[in-house]
């Protein structure tokens, strides 16, 4: 059975979809969320060019210390997501749309606006470096 995306309806992004299950996702809590309900394309990325969005895997450390670094930040609430890949039994697929979309299946998978800047390494770079502020800065994502 193959994974495929559907549109939600009064969104532009797409959910995760394999014959006979459900693509309605369940609420938000503290900015962690399942996969399947922001899993992006172009069009997520166009849409949301305001937003910093982590896939992430809970326990995976280089996750944790992208967590740890963003959640430090003063971004705007609302404008930061940590996405659970692993909420659904689609990690496969969902690595390798991340691999398709932005040439690594690796998490953390950091999204600054419409741009992948990479994992966790290049997170820390751009903090000591002082870019990390200023992408944020650039795209309205701080208060």
């Amino acid at each position: 059975m193959g994974l495929s995306l559907l549109p939600v309806a009064n969104q532009s992004h797409y959910l995760p979809y394999t014959k006979g299950t459900s693509a309605v996702s369940q609420p938000q809590q503290l900015a962690l969320k399942d996969a399947s309900s922001v899993l992006p394309d172009l069009t997520f990325q166009r849409e949301f060019p305001g937003k910093v969005v982590v896939f992430i895997k809970p326990t995976c450390p280089f996750c944790r210390k992208a967590q740890e670094i963003l959640s430090q930040l003063p971004i705007k609430q609302g404008l930061l997501e940590f996405v659970d890949i692993t909420a659904t039994n689609h990690t496969n697929e969902i690595q390798d749309y991340l691999q398709q979309l932005t040439g690594a299946r690796t998490v953390p998978r950091v999204f600054i606006g419409k741009d992948c800047i990479g994992g966790c390494s290049d997170l820390v770079s751009m903090q000591q470096s002082g870019e990390l502020l200023t992408r944020l800065k650039q795209i309205g994502a701080l208060q």
